[in-house]
């Protein structure tokens, strides 16, 4: 992480390449959130994932990835706080980035299951149906997509999937 944040600091504000260094500094800081739960490393990669995403072009091919991070930070911070505000955003920038990838990218599986996450604790706030038919179709996409491009996504998607289906007493979803 000292290395990352050098890297950002020798880093010209106007260079190309300090979006990709603030999303390596955000990336190390939530590796050490994982591990450690310092409140003070979620805030800090939160912020420099939103520096990050406001840098990098609208058209570049990384934007999808550096908005999955933000959400998955987002989402990070809203299973810690309950912040409501946090999962909105997060469900946001999941929601661009799987708009932004292309459908037979590798990377599509796991930025759908985390968008199927996201919608999964939206449902489990407001009860709405829309929220949990929305999860579904994005769960069932992961694990479709993914049995081809990326299993281990796949698996991923089809575990919370399948472990949500079954709080849910949802036994054809299980099955699926």
């Amino acid at each position: 992480i000292g290395v990352y944040e050098q890297a950002v600091k020798l880093t010209p504000p106007d260079s190309p390449d300090r979006p990709s260094r603030l999303n390596n500094l955000g990336n190390g800081l939530i590796d050490r959130y994982a591990h450690t739960a310092w409140q003070k490393d979620l805030e800090a990669a939160i912020e420099v994932y939103e520096q990050a995403v406001k840098l990098t072009p609208p058209n570049s091919p990384v934007r999808p990835a550096r908005l999955n991070n933000l959400g998955n930070a987002l989402r990070d911070r809203y299973a810690r706080t309950g912040r409501q505000e946090d999962l909105e955003a997060a469900i946001g920038f999941y929601e661009q980035a799987v708009k932004l990838t292309l459908p037979d990218s590798p990377d599509r599986p796991a930025r759908l299951n985390n968008l199927g996450n996201g919608l999964r604790d939206r449902h489990a706030r407001t009860g709405r149906l829309k929220e949990m038919e929305e999860a579904i179709c994005d769960f069932r996409s992961a694990c479709e997509l993914g049995a081809v491009a990326a299993p281990e996504d796949a698996l991923r998607a089809a575990r919370n999937w399948g472990r949500w289906a079954m709080q849910r007493q949802a036994w054809a979803e299980v099955d699926e």
